[in-house]
C-alpha cells in the first residue's frame, strides 16, 4: 500500500510503501487507540483478515496486526457500537455472506469476533443511528440477493 501526502496545492508528494496482508481490497482510517493519530485498517481478502496498523504520526504506521475475519473480507467500518467509548470494527465478508464484529478492548486492539449472517455477496456496510435510540446501528448491502441487512444496536453500558 502506498501513502501519498498532500502538498496543499492539489498535488501529492512521492509515496511511501507500507506492507499489508494478502490482497488488501479496502482501507479506512480511524483513531482506534485514542492517541489522536489516525490508524489504518484494511480488508485483506486473500488472508481473510482485518489488518490493523497503529499510526505513528507523519503518515508512518506500526507493523500490521492481523485479526481473523470470514471468507474474502471486502469492507471495514469503525464505530463505537456498544457504547463503551471504544471503537469497534465491522468487517464485511463477501464469500461467507457474513459480517464480523470485533469489540474494541483499548489500546487499538480488538476482542473476540462475533459473526452475523447477511444476504448473498455482501459488499459494504454503513453505520448510523437508524432508529434514533442513541445506539449505533449498521446496514450491509448484499448485491446478489438485492437486499440490505439491517442490525439495530443496543448498548451494553
Amino acid at each position: 500500500m502506498s501513502v501519498l501526502l498532500g502538498a496543499g496545492d492539489g498535488s501529492f508528494a512521492a509515496g511511501t510503501d507500507q506492507a499489508t496482508g494478502k490482497h488488501p481490497v479496502f482501507v479506512t482510517f480511524a483513531d482506534i487507540d485514542g492517541d489522536r493519530l489516525l490508524d489504518m485498517l484494511t480488508a485483506d481478502s486473500s488472508s481473510n483478515e482485518l489488518g490493523v496498523y497503529l499510526g505513528l504520526g507523519n503518515a508512518e504506521f506500526a507493523a500490521r496486526v492481523g485479526y481473523a475475519a470470514g471468507s474474502y473480507p471486502s469492507h471495514v467500518s469503525v464505530a463505537d457500537l456498544n457504547g463503551d467509548r471504544l471503537p469497534d470494527s465491522i468487517v464485511v465478508n463477501t464469500f461467507s455472506a457474513s459480517v464480523s464484529v470485533r469489540p474494541g478492548v483499548g489500546r487499538g486492539a480488538f476482542g473476540d469476533r462475533i459473526d452475523y449472517t447477511v444476504g448473498q455477496f455482501p459488499e459494504a456496510a454503513a453505520i448510523a443511528d437508524l432508529n434514533e435510540d442513541g445506539s449505533a446501528d449498521f446496514a450491509v448491502v448484499n448485491s446478489l440477493s438485492n437486499s440490505v441487512s439491517v442490525f439495530l444496536g443496543t448498548r451494553t453500558n
